[in-house]
């Protein structure tokens, strides 16, 4: 119950978010991952072209490579 209702205000954040790509993007900065209007996985820039994400349980927090999928978007609550 508790994964449905983050992705539902995920889902909500990443409506509220500029729609075009941030030129630079900073730490902190979420990138959004997903079909193109759809969701699906969400991930925080912390630098150096590396994201930190929730993987699956098998793999836990993991550090990978920003663009190993391609994002919908790239959002930033405070500049």
């Amino acid at each position: 119950l508790v994964p449905i209702k983050l992705l539902v205000r995920i889902n909500v954040f990443h409506v509220k978010t500029p729609r075009n790509h941030l030129p630079t993007p900073k730490p902190g900065d979420l990138f959004f991952y997903g079909n193109g209007y759809r969701v699906s996985h969400v991930a925080m820039y912390i630098g150096g072209g590396q994201i930190i994400h929730a993987m699956d349980e098998s793999h836990g927090i993991c550090i990978s490579n920003a663009f190993y999928m391609t994002p919908m978007k790239i959002g930033r609550m405070i500049d």
